[in-house]
């Protein structure tokens, strides 16, 4: 397929998907007379925009840790509240209106940068479509996660360093993995290219700019560490064996932890938590391997690295199906492959498009897309090897 075939399947699926979802919900709402969760494929209306309104209590008086409350789950990194402490300089209505406007301008910047064919009418068609009908999008608004800010940081490391940008794009990863760790699988792109300096700066940056950020809060270093601590362990409690980090999920630990939940076998969730990570991490080396050893394609590398990031972590919230724009978009602009690129279009879509129809009954927030978005993003990690080894055997026949 070529750059616009690509474009225009994508775009009619995202389309499809988007006006369906619409319509369901709309009826089961508006006729029905349901109720949340049934009439709307967002979170909590009560609690829209909370992930950036929040931060205005989190932040108060500076001091993000010991100034929480002793039940709270906080565990962002201290750079990422230190960059948080930028916009509650602002009155909240103006900062939430900078922080909104300019993740709009930025993603429709990116998305519509990497389709654009010089037909401008389609051009702005398939970009509204892309960026504002898209399921991860409307979440990401949704929620207004400040997370949103390492995703465009990483893009354009990733875009630096397709560019041979590499220190560049090392500040920009230092940057990201400074506000959430879930980046560093990227450092793999600079070992598999041998640039040992630019880890080494990669590293140095995520330690300097947490322990400044850490050392600037109120009270003693020491005292915030172990309250950031302590609330991983009730994070844990909370969203790892507690069901608020299954809800609107698309990890693998949570399609594993939905079937016990609908066997009801929660009982034997705690046994399953330390196995678990054991075999994710022995899954996450072989394809960490595989990138550093076997893949050459770039866009394929940014793939299994965003399928890795997204899918082993415990708790994977489905705003972060974003990150999934990073490989879609260097994929768009590919070289073609008539074999295979059907179903990568297919597959990219899926992920982008709303899938909470069926809900279990005893927990209503558990919806169908629990279960299907781990399979759809386990089917780009097995399609993206096996069209790989595939070429490499037809290189290598020919």
């Amino acid at each position: 397929m070529n750059k616009k075939e690509k474009i225009s399947l994508l775009s009619l699926i995202v389309l499809l998907g988007f006006s369906i979802a619409v319509f369901y919900h709309y009826f089961f709402g508006t006729y029905l007379g349901n109720g949340y969760p049934v009439n709307t494929f967002l979170f909590r209306p009560r609690d829209c925009f909370s992930d950036f309104t929040s931060m205005f209590f989190s932040m108060a008086d500076y001091n993000p840790y010991l100034g929480m409350p002793p039940t709270s789950t906080q565990t962002m990194l201290p750079f990422l509240f230190a960059i948080e402490y930028i916009f509650i300089i602002l009155k909240p209505f103006f900062s939430f209106l900078i922080f909104l406007f300019s993740f709009l301008a930025i993603f429709a910047y990116i998305v519509h940068k990497n389709i654009k064919m010089g037909e401008k009418a389609s051009d702005f068609m398939n970009m509204f479509v892309i960026c504002f009908l898209s399921y991860p999008f409307l979440l990401s608004v949704d929620r207004l996660n400040i997370e949103v800010l390492c995703l465009f940081a990483l893009y354009f490391s990733i875009s630096s360093y397709a560019n041979n940008k590499f220190w560049f794009s090392a500040v920009l990863l230092g940057l990201a993995i400074s506000m959430k760790p879930f980046p560093a699988v990227f450092i793999l792109l600079f070992l598999s290219d041998k640039k040992y300096r630019q880890v080494l700066l990669i590293l140095g940056m995520v330690f300097v700019l947490n322990f400044v950020a850490l050392a600037s809060f109120k009270g003693a270093i020491g005292a915030n560490w172990e309250r950031f601590v302590f609330n991983l362990g009730l994070y844990k409690q909370a969203y790892v064996i507690g069901n608020e980090g299954l809800y609107f999920g698309h990890s693998l630990f949570g399609f594993l932890k939905t079937i016990l939940v609908i066997a009801q076998k929660r009982f034997q969730l705690p046994y399953f938590v330390s196995p678990y990570m054991a075999f994710s991490l022995v899954c996450a080396g072989f394809i960490a391997l595989y990138v550093l050893i076997v893949e050459k394609t770039f866009w394929k590398k940014i793939l299994l690295l965003v399928c890795c990031m997204e899918l082993f972590p415990y708790v994977s919230g489905d705003y972060r199906l974003m990150y999934f724009y990073i490989p879609l978009l260097f994929f768009i602009n590919a070289p073609g492959n008539k074999l295979f690129d059907r179903a990568f279009i297919i597959l990219f879509a899926l992920l982008l498009i709303p899938k909470n129809y069926w809900r279990y009954a005893l927990e209503p927030e558990l919806s169908l897309s629990v279960l299907v978005n781990p399979i759809i993003i386990v089917s780009l990690l097995i399609l993206s090897i096996v069209s790989s080894v595939k070429k490499q055997k037809e290189a290598a026949e020919a």
